[in-house]
């Protein structure tokens, strides 16, 4: 019966975290609810927001921690991007890439964006 309740619960976190990489994917335009926004616009959001951003990953600032720096044309956050999330896919600092997650504040400013997808363009 505990092994059971064990499945259901796996089973449950698995489908949660499809459901989140793929509320990214798909139509975003008018009326989606989520839109392209710039690192400026996503500071003045509150703590737990759900944004989608353009730019670059520039630098790896921890490969422990999974802690990178992004980078569009206002500004530059520290992303953080589990191993899982990059699924295969390899960029550099010069490919252009649109990352989905929520936003993580401490105070006034953000702490970090925690990614859940990630597209190369």
């Amino acid at each position: 019966m505990k092994h059971k309740g064990f499945v259901i619960g796996i089973t449950s976190i698995i489908f949660l975290f499809t459901a989140i990489s793929v509320s990214a994917q798909g139509f975003t335009g008018p009326g989606s609810g989520l839109s392209l926004i710039t690192i400026s616009e996503a500071n003045k959001l509150r703590d737990h927001s759900p944004v989608l951003l353009r730019g670059n990953i520039i630098r790896s600032l921890d490969r422990k921690k999974e802690k990178f720096m992004f980078k569009d044309n206002t500004g530059e956050v520290v992303v953080e991007i589990d191993w899982h999330i990059w699924n295969g896919l390899s960029v550099n600092e010069n490919d252009t890439v649109e990352i989905f997650g929520y936003i993580d504040k401490k105070g006034w400013w953000i702490e970090e964006i925690e990614v859940k997808s990630i597209k190369k363009l």
